[in-house]
């Protein structure tokens, strides 16, 4: 048997006082890690529409969303508006990648005019929204080829890290396929961003939002919630994109002739359904719309939706079908007089007009400012002898945003300290606001932001608004972007309303007039049937200018008083205010 020895055991000393700092022990404190985040929303927070907000931690700058909008000033020439990205330019250098929420314009438009002064940073998105990135890029032409290298496909699983920056992601239920929220992580923060989002238990064609992981990120501890307000001041929930597709079922089944659907091209989950329900009923499906076809074709492509073979006909072929037998889809539901749907309800599109015994189904919201148009085709569409379905009639429409219940899930899963609302109006953002007062958010924890404003803060001290700058979205008119200010949108205000008068002056080197004035309208009078207030602008005109020269004045003070002058006769004789442009030539 194997001796065991036995020890004694030592009784521990008790450590020793140290009163003199000599026998100092070496401490090894964990040193906090410093910098505060800075998030700053460039847009999407006074408006529906340009979102994208910034991002920056210490010499870090991340973007999530790069979307456009459209303006008031629609009938003056403006395209589009985008993000003002001057504050990111200087620093393009530091921004270490940009993260689509999903591809609808308002997320995604501002790609092709402002990438490139970005310095084409990496792109991430899901495969489907990183597939109308390409092709909104590609409208113009060599941009895509420059960015394609820089663009990344993500999936709810990855996890990303650029820079300071932890990117991880969640599903969530839209109206595009592949949405996704962004958990982004920081040292010393901790932010959530839900993009796009409601809570559909029976989505089409897609899974459920992934309520797991949304509640891990709030087990962990969310310093800031940024979430989707553009249905804050709704109560309940939206419908359920299945209760949709059986309301549209029943409606085309119960059409004896042939159907036409209007909706948004961007609304993926719609346009699946509709395929379904052409197929079960054995309609042919035609397309009508542009963007409609490219959509669709993206959709295939990714195997989002399968077209059974023989499906699909061409718009010149509608006509060769019995009525019964054929579904049209088409865009135009808010009465774009260039749409497909507009032109069919008042003229020719592509060999097809609306006949006497089609149903019409108006398969979306009509967007406030829209409501005169979307009259107007319907009125041109029932003229016709067609029957008109709308939104009021039963739902066929829903929307992909969610209502207050869905904005409480939301914060009641990610339990957020800190909470700024965005995607919506101020009104729609303090709305949403309050619903997350309801819910236990401290009210001096709201932060209600606008575009150019600086949020700063860490998980330490908290959050709060520090600065802000002037961020007015640039405008896009034709190819120019940001070239159009408030001066030129005046200009051509006045000009619509009120038209322009040119004068013409022809002087000497004596600067004696050698003709009479010459007065030009456009857009101001008829003249052929106010040819005495013609020449009285001009008599008005040939005094002015005599008056000017006796008093010395310059050719530029000349043109001024001119202008001026006859500013104020014209306004007394017809309560108008049309541009006046003088021209002074010396011969």
């Amino acid at each position: 048997m194997e001796n065991l020895e036995t020890k004694k055991e030592v009784p521990a000393q008790e450590p020793k006082l140290n009163f003199g700092g000599l026998e100092k022990r070496p401490t090894h404190k964990r040193t906090a890690p410093q910098g505060d985040l800075k998030i700053i929303p460039l847009g999407g927070v006074e408006e529906i529409g340009i979102n994208c907000t910034a991002y920056e931690y210490n010499n870090d700058i991340l973007i999530v969303d790069l979307g456009l909008g459209f303006s008031e000033f629609d009938y003056y020439g403006i395209d589009a508006v985008v993000p003002d990205i001057k504050y990111l330019v200087p620093k393009r250098k530091r921004i270490k990648g940009i993260f689509v929420t999903h591809g609808h314009l308002d997320h995604i438009g501002a790609f092709p005019y402002l990438i490139e002064e970005l310095g084409f940073p990496p792109v991430y998105g899901s495969k489907f929204t990183i597939e109308m990135i390409k092709q909104r890029v590609d409208e113009i032409p060599g941009l895509l080829q420059r960015l394609l290298p820089k663009l990344h496909v993500v999936e709810e699983k990855d996890v990303v890290k650029l820079g300071s920056f932890k990117l991880e992601f969640f599903h969530v239920n839209h109206s595009i396929p592949q949405c996704l929220g962004v958990c982004i992580q920081t040292p010393t923060a901790r932010v959530v961003q839900t993009g796009d989002f409601k809570f559909d238990n029976t989505p089409i064609n897609e899974p459920v939002a992934n309520f797991g992981k949304i509640v891990e990120f709030g087990n962990r501890g969310v310093d800031v919630l940024l979430a989707d307000s553009t249905n804050s001041l709704k109560k309940g929930y939206p419908v359920s994109e299945s209760d949709v597709a059986k309301n549209l079922e029943d409606a085309i089944d119960r059409a004896e002739g042939r159907v036409i659907v209007g909706t948004f091209s961007g609304l993926v989950g719609r346009l699946y359904q509709l395929i379904q329900i052409a197929v079960k009923q054995k309609r042919k499906v035609a397309i009508a719309g542009f963007s409609m076809n490219k959509t669709l074709t993206l959709a295939q492509e990714i195997g989002y939706i399968k077209i059974p073979p023989g499906l699909l006909i061409q718009m010149k072929d509608v006509m060769r079908y019995d009525p019964s037998q054929v579904l049209i889809l088409t865009t135009g539901a808010q009465g774009e007089p260039d749409a497909a749907l507009s032109k069919m309800s008042s003229e020719d599109y592509k060999g097809y007009q609306i006949q006497k015994g089609d149903k019409v189904i108006i398969s979306a919201k009509t967007i406030p400012g829209n409501d005169r148009a979307v009259q107007l085709m319907v009125d041109n569409i029932t003229r016709r002898g067609a029957t008109v379905a709308q939104l009021d009639d039963l739902d066929l429409f829903t929307s992909g945003h969610g209502y207050q219940e869905d904005q409480k899930i939301m914060l009641n899963l990610v339990k957020p300290k800190f909470f700024m609302p965005v995607h919506g109006y101020q009104y729609f953002l303090r709305a949403h606001g309050e619903t997350a007062v309801k819910v236990g958010v401290k009210r001096e924890n709201l932060i209600i932001a606008q575009r150019g404003c600086v949020i700063e803060g860490n998980r330490f001290k908290g959050f709060k608004i520090t600065r802000k700058f002037p961020c007015e979205p640039l405008i896009v008119s034709g190819s120019g972007v940001g070239d159009i200010g408030t001066v030129v949108l005046k200009e051509r205000e006045q000009m619509a309303n009120y038209g322009m008068i040119i004068i013409s002056l022809m002087a000497d080197k004596d600067r004696k007039l050698t003709r009479s004035p010459f007065v030009l309208t456009r857009g101001f009078v008829y003249v052929k049937k106010n040819q005495e207030l013609i020449q009285y602008i001009s008599d008005s005109v040939e005094k002015i200018y005599a008056g000017a020269i006796k008093d010395g004045l310059d050719n530029n003070a000349i043109k001024d008083a001119l202008s001026n002058e006859i500013g104020r006769l014209v306004f007394k004789e017809t309560e108008r205010e049309p541009i006046i442009m003088t021209i002074l030539n010396y011969v």
